[in-house]
């Protein structure tokens, strides 16, 4: 009789991990006076420290506490790049006095890495 067929053995395929940063992210101005202006800038510098390309990243930046959020459109990232972003944040008129965390987030649906800021606003 013929000797049972058994399949070869694969090693599993080896994954790098894919390693990106915020490597820097400004808010400015950090206070915002809704008489003169209502509008932040906010500028997100994103590394890519693989050697992996990492697709469908997205940049959202929040302020939790008055349920603003924005974000930038879908971008990919090459590997060993980085990419800078810029954001117009409006903060609405009659917004209450006082200092609010602002969360930026940059990822996809696999990976995503957080900063945290805060923003003082004055009537």
């Amino acid at each position: 009789t013929p000797a049972p067929f058994t399949p070869p053995i694969v090693p599993p395929a080896k994954v790098e991990s894919v390693e990106f940063n915020i490597t820097s992210e400004k808010i400015a101005p950090e206070v915002v006076i809704l008489s003169q202006d209502n509008t932040t800038h906010v500028a997100i510098v994103v590394e890519n420290e693989s050697s992996v390309k990492v697709e469908d990243l997205r940049a959202v930046v929040m302020i939790p506490d008055l349920g603003l959020i924005q974000s930038t459109r879908v971008f990919n990232l090459d590997a060993h790049k980085d990419k800078t972003m810029s954001l117009l944040f409006d903060i609405p008129y009659g917004t209450p006095e006082g200092t609010y965390l602002v969360q930026v987030m940059v990822g996809n649906e696999e990976f995503h890495n957080t900063m945290y800021r805060q923003v003082t606003i004055l009537e």
